[in-house]
């Protein structure tokens, strides 16, 4: 190792970095890459996609022109889905913004694996990490594609809140709680963009401190054996609820617990008549302290009507008696978690077709989890463990295979 050398290369994917050799690079990390790189990649073509229509319908009109809004283009300058490549910048592609960027190594791979993109922005609130990101973009040759910002992430988010002005994907991933940021993240996104974050205060919403968690989150965590679940519910309402104070709400597209953080990636709407659906997606847990038995109550009933319409009355309850029916204990309340499918089955079973083309380091883990997603009941929220009900019910523990 070269003692005068201040800096440490690492290479990941695509990229070739520098950092400080004070800074720690954390390989496990680079599952939450990939597998933001993978649902971008799949979001650029069903972005896309529906244009390659004119150009199958349109092969022999190589200099056929089109009107638009903007003046007449070539119809071949429209679909750019089959000519995409990572590393170019399209006129018409996807502006995505990375709310903190450290060294710009998730930036750097965006620019350099993800098709279809106009710019990518690498924003930091310290000086020297954009310094580094600057040296990053030219150490990759990313000029013109990826670009440094300093400045404070949610003021940024709030200065790009504009519709006009919006980015089609935001990706938030800070040490410790997004909660700060979500309020400007779910007003700079496009309608019909992602946005994708992650939590690493898993402590706090895993249960271990539930008033902190409901100041961050506003909900309740249980400190239960589906914790892990029930963090990404609490997120995804967090979420919802911030959307839904402009008018908008959230698809989630999948969500996932992994290693030291949980990682959520959903879509933003527009329409006050699907927001208002929001609060029947909505529920509080009852949990028994005694046999670990949960009940849900919605917050909120949805009840059809004429057309697609629909009349919201609040729900009656509790779902319990004062005692568990099961074991006689008393029930702890949490929540209000999401209780609609955290999925798209759709969605997920195309970036698992795409994942078998491109091949990343942590294709084989991405492909394994996503394929538990696929055979989960949508609308089954929360789970038990089988080792946990054996117990209680004094029997011998049945192998998961067996069971299955």
């Amino acid at each position: 190792m070269d003692e005068t050398n201040p800096y440490q290369e690492v290479r990941e994917g695509k990229a070739d970095i520098l950092l400080p050799k004070s800074v720690f690079y954390n390989p496990v990390q680079e599952f939450n890459r990939d597998l933001t790189i993978a649902v971008l990649t799949q979001y650029v073509k069903d972005k896309f996609g529906s244009q390659n229509t004119v150009d199958d319908n349109n092969k022999t009109a190589q200099n056929q022109q089109t009107s638009t809004e903007g003046g007449v283009r070539d119809v071949n300058e429209i679909n750019i889905t089959r000519e995409m490549l990572p590393g170019k910048s399209y006129e018409n592609g996807i502006r995505i913004l990375e709310g903190l960027s450290a060294s710009g190594l998730r930036s750097v791979r965006f620019g350099l694996e993800i098709p279809g993109v106009k710019e990518v922005i690498a924003n930091d609130f310290d000086k020297n990490a954009v310094e580094f990101i600057e040296k990053n973009i030219e150490r990759n040759k990313l000029h013109g594609l990826v670009k440094s910002n300093y400045g404070d992430a949610a003021m940024v988010m709030y200065q790009n809140k504009d519709p006009r002005d919006r980015f089609d994907v935001i990706d938030l991933d800070p040490y410790g709680s997004p909660s700060h940021f979500l309020d400007a993240a779910v007003q700079a996104v496009k309608d019909d963009g992602i946005l994708c974050v992650t939590c690493t205060d898993m402590a706090v919403l895993c249960g271990i401190a539930g008033e902190t968690c409901y100041s961050k989150y506003g909900a309740m965590a249980l400190k239960e054996k589906y914790c892990h679940e029930m963090a990404l519910r609490i997120v995804l309402q967090c979420i919802e609820s911030h959307a839904n104070r402009y008018s908008r709400y959230t698809e989630p597209l999948l969500a996932i617990s992994a290693d030291f953080y949980v990682r959520l990636f959903v879509k933003l709407h527009s329409g006050q008549g699907k927001v208002k659906r929001s609060v029947s997606k909505m529920a509080s847990v009852y949990s028994c302290v005694g046999c670990g038995a949960c009940s849900l109550q919605r917050l909120g009933n949805a009840i059809p009507t004429k057309g697609d319409n629909f009349k919201y009355t609040p729900p009656s309850g509790p779902p319990v008696n004062m005692e568990c029916e099961h074991c006689g204990s008393r029930h702890r309340v949490g929540g209000p978690i999401w209780a609609e499918s955290m999925y798209n089955m759709d969605f997920i079973s195309r970036v698992i077709t795409g994942l078998q083309k491109e091949q990343f380091k942590t294709s084989p883990r991405i492909i394994g989890m996503l394929t538990m997603m696929t055979e989960e009941l949508p609308d089954v929220p929360l789970y038990y463990i089988i080792d946990q009900l054996c117990s209680l019910l004094h029997c011998n523990v049945i192998p998961l295979i067996q069971f299955r």
